[in-house]
């Protein structure tokens, strides 16, 4: 997030954070979380671009699935959403909607989260904003202790 933040601010938009009642700790490579979230956040900043007088915002969550197998990552925006045929398109190679994009970043993203035992995948579109999950197996995740 803290690498999102400066773009935030260029582009108006405000990131809260969830992380939920119980923290958890995720085992993983810092490098690849860093290229999937900044994914997010940079879809959801185009897509905010498009809003005018409206505030803008990308909600963070981090919790644990009901069952306690997954940890899941949220990356909501208040965007206007994807068209339902650009939406089930948006993991192919080479599919994009932006002049200056190669279609890559979603299918990378997914990639990347597969590698790691979990899964990438539009949770949520409408009017009201978009939002993306990933998580990682409950095995890769270590639940952290109060201090």
């Amino acid at each position: 997030m803290a690498l999102a933040r400066f773009e935030a601010t260029r582009a108006r938009v405000t990131i809260e954070a969830d992380f939920g009642a119980a923290p958890v700790t995720v085992i993983s490579d810092p490098i690849q979380v860093e290229q999937v979230l900044p994914e997010s956040f940079r879809n959801s900043f185009d897509a905010l671009a498009t809003l005018d007088g409206t505030r803008r915002y990308i909600h963070v969550g981090v919790e644990l699935v009901a069952d306690g197998s997954q940890v899941e990552v949220s990356v909501r925006d208040n965007g206007p959403g994807i068209v339902p045929d650009i939406a089930d398109s948006l993991f192919k190679p080479f599919n994009t909607t932006k002049p200056e994009g190669l279609g890559l970043g979603l299918t990378i993203s997914r990639s990347l989260v597969e590698s790691w035992g979990g899964r990438l995948w539009l949770a949520e579109t409408g009017p009201e904003g978009t939002e993306f999950r990933f998580s990682w197996p409950r095995h890769a995740a270590v639940q952290s202790q109060p201090s």
